[in-house]
């Protein structure tokens, strides 16, 4: 089982970011983990909806940072990308949409870790996207949203709404040593 190790709620959502193109590719936020011990990245959720018919899939995807979260933070090197969503599947009312890590994209977050995470998007146009959504009313979480216009922009008067997984790295260790694997 998965816990939570970051999110700002939907509850929240008082905007929307697009993601259709290059620019605008996606979104996200960019954090610093305050997990107290080290997790295997599992699955994230994004509040999405759809606008028109876009058809393709989308990723979400885990980048160092650049900058400082809650500042200036923005994706850097690339590290992890979820598995394949259908966006075509997206209704147009926003929902919470999981994203799910496998395989060499299940990385190991440790705290104080500086991450930025998004949601991206390609194979749309103008008026067959994706929303995203986000608070810019009264943005509380402590790091900063980011957005495409061409390259990586921070705004920090917006926060995305997003929730992040993990599994205990030290439960998985241990779980790997019972079955007598890597010993």
């Amino acid at each position: 089982m998965a816990d939570l190790l970051d999110s700002y709620p939907e509850t929240n959502q008082s905007a929307t970011d697009d993601a259709y193109g290059n620019p605008p590719k996606g979104a996200g936020q960019a954090i610093t983990l305050s997990i107290g011990s080290s997790y295997i990245l599992d699955s994230m959720k994004w509040y999405l909806r759809k606008i028109g018919s876009p058809t393709g899939s989308g990723y979400a995807k885990i980048y160092s940072v650049t900058g400082t979260p809650g500042t200036n933070g923005v994706p850097n090197v690339l590290l992890a990308t979820s598995d394949a969503f259908d966006v075509s599947t997206l209704t147009t009312s926003f929902a919470l949409i999981t994203f799910t890590f496998s395989g060499a994209n299940r990385i190991t977050l440790t705290n104080g870790e500086n991450i930025a995470m998004s949601f991206e998007y390609t194979g749309g146009n103008g008026s067959n996207l994706v929303n995203i959504g986000s608070d810019n009313t009264s943005p509380t979480h402590a790091g900063n949203e980011f957005y495409d216009s061409g390259s990586w922009n921070a705004d920090n008067t917006y926060d995305e709404c997003f929730y992040l997984y993990g599994v205990s790295a030290a439960l998985v260790n241990q779980n790997f040593s019972l079955l007598g694997i890597g010993s």
